[in-house]
């Protein structure tokens, strides 16, 4: 390896946040109320280190889903803001926060593709810098837009109908970098995360953001190299206490699948020259993904 690489697994790592997080569990003086009512368990700036050479981060202690993963990303690269996409293609994630026509308001994929309603395309930014100018420190995203952020004080639909998001976003920031090794050009990324749910949502945003490397490594000519992932507010809600104490119980049992095992292989069926934009499902091919076991995470709505 031609740089230092974090000593432990993806799993190891996302478990041991977890672990933390439960500790707090303990004590109900630490539940911390939160926009859902449901109340949570928090720990401040948590972070997750991947090389994406060892295999795409999809967790090994407990199934996560690449297809309802994937389908949200293609989705943002198309600034789609409607659940009724995501939902003709089986994906439900957004379904809970969605208006009745399937309207979220301008969340992340407007954003992306028009920020702030002003015809600023950050993906087009990104792609084009990284083609002609790939030693900037400027190849960056965000999703966060202060503008459209929803009034707590108002329900889902009121916000969407005022023009607002359905949600704030969670993560907010992506860094991309390209670095040179032996004469070979790795794209590196980064995810700086203000609020992230541990069991449910994490998972999603570290794959996430693999995905977004390795399709701009793709579409740009490029070598796949290292993720970070920054959770500012990492959390595990009241209601997901039980199961997860359950999943890491079960890794305890049989480690070695969890500790031991290959993470899967994402193969890119597409093109170079193909529109970010324009990829579909069919695209992406998962290899050997082999997880312990699923289990059903409550949503807090």
């Amino acid at each position: 390896m031609y740089w230092a690489l974090h000593d432990e697994t993806y799993d190891m790592q996302y478990l041991d946040i977890c672990a933390d997080i439960l500790k707090k569990a303990k004590s109900e003086e630490n539940l911390v109320d939160d926009r859902t009512g449901v109340g949570c368990y928090s720990d401040f700036a948590k972070y997750i280190k991947h090389d994406l050479r060892n295999g795409f981060p999809l967790l090994l202690c407990k199934f996560t889903s690449f297809k309802a993963m994937a389908t949200e990303m293609l989705a943002f690269s198309r600034g789609v803001t409607n659940n009724n996409w995501l939902v003709e293609r089986g994906c439900n994630i957004w379904t809970p926060w969605a208006r009745e026509d399937g309207e979220l308001g301008p969340i992340y994929g407007s954003q992306l593709r028009n920020f702030n309603g002003q015809g600023f395309d950050q993906l087009k930014f990104v792609v084009d810098t990284l083609k002609t100018n790939p030693s900037s420190r400027r190849i960056q995203f965000t999703y966060y837009n202060p503008l459209v952020l929803p009034d707590e004080s108002l329900d889902h639909n009121t916000n969407i109908n005022n023009g607002k998001a359905v949600l704030p976003p969670c993560h907010v920031l992506y860094n991309f970098n390209v670095e040179e090794i032996n004469g070979e050009k790795y794209l590196n990324g980064s995810l700086t995360q203000r609020s992230a749910d541990d069991p449910l949502g994490a998972p999603f945003n570290t794959a996430q953001l693999a995905l977004w490397v390795h399709v701009l490594a793709h579409h740009t000519g490029l070598k796949v190299g290292k993720i970070n992932h920054l959770m500012i507010d990492a959390h595990i809600y009241s209601n997901q206490v039980n199961t997860m104490s359950e999943c890491i119980k079960d890794v305890y049992k049989e480690p070695a699948k969890v500790f031991e095992g290959q993470y899967p292989e994402l193969i890119i069926h597409a093109d170079k020259d193909l529109p970010i934009d324009e990829y579909e499902l069919d695209n992406f091919e998962i290899l050997n993904y082999n997880p312990m076991g699923k289990y059903k995470f409550d949503i807090s709505v």
